[in-house]
């Protein structure tokens, strides 16, 4: 318990730090450090080490930029797809930690021009992805979550999303498989209570200056 304590109160000391201004602190890190106890030393460098970007981290780095797709949904097994496009404008934040896609639907669903925001990063402490999606279809979001497979090209994530109509819990597997420099897919399957999957939705992203983009 004593750990867990300390921790808490070192990450309030933290917040409070980066709330006062530059020249409330001493320039001089060695006495800072030296200053510390033991305890404080070692937890100094384990945020350190949670708080730097690492290898899993450059997986982020392949969706920025500009990109186009193409959206496919199933009503049900076997009908005909809905098709829609949207465009996609990523980049990076906060020095690589995360990134931040903001979609927009070329079509309009029953009068609304749907866009929104896509928060995506990687966490060194859980060992796993992560994204929180919202936009102006809903005043709530989304989150999922998942890891990298060994090839670093495909994303395993697992989410859950509240039916507004059921008022219950809907389970959803997403896997996003990198094609080539230029191009990726993100496909979703529904997951019932017995882990049968049926797949939902496909979506095929193009970069914008990439080749072999069917869309106009």
């Amino acid at each position: 318990m004593k750990i867990i304590k300390s921790s808490i109160v070192f990450l309030l000391i933290l917040c409070f730090a980066i709330s006062l201004p530059a020249d409330s602190f001493s320039t001089d890190r060695e006495k800072q450090e030296q200053a510390m106890s033991a305890e404080e030393q070692k937890m100094v460098k384990r945020w350190k080490e949670l708080a730097t970007p690492g290898e899993r981290h450059k997986h982020l780095r392949y969706f920025v930029g500009e990109w186009e797709s193409v959206q496919k949904i199933w009503a049900e097994p076997g009908a005909e797809p809905l098709q829609s496009a949207q465009e996609i404008s990523v980049k990076l934040l906060y020095g690589g930690r995360f990134t931040e896609a903001h979609i927009k639907f070329k079509q309009e669903f029953f009068g609304v021009k749907i866009e929104g925001t896509v928060i995506t990063g990687y966490n060194n402490y859980t060992g796993k992805f992560f994204s929180v999606t919202f936009g102006n279809d809903s005043t709530g979001y989304s989150s999922m979550s998942g890891t990298l497979d060994k090839t670093g090209k495909v994303r395993t994530d697992h989410i859950e999303i509240d039916d507004f109509m059921t008022g219950k819990k809907v389970k959803f597997k997403a896997i996003t498989t990198i094609i080539n420099k230029d191009k990726y897919t993100y496909e979703s399957y529904q997951v019932d209570s017995k882990g049968n999957e049926v797949k939902y939705m496909e979506v095929t992203y193009y970069r914008e200056k990439g080749a072999g983009s069917p869309i106009p």
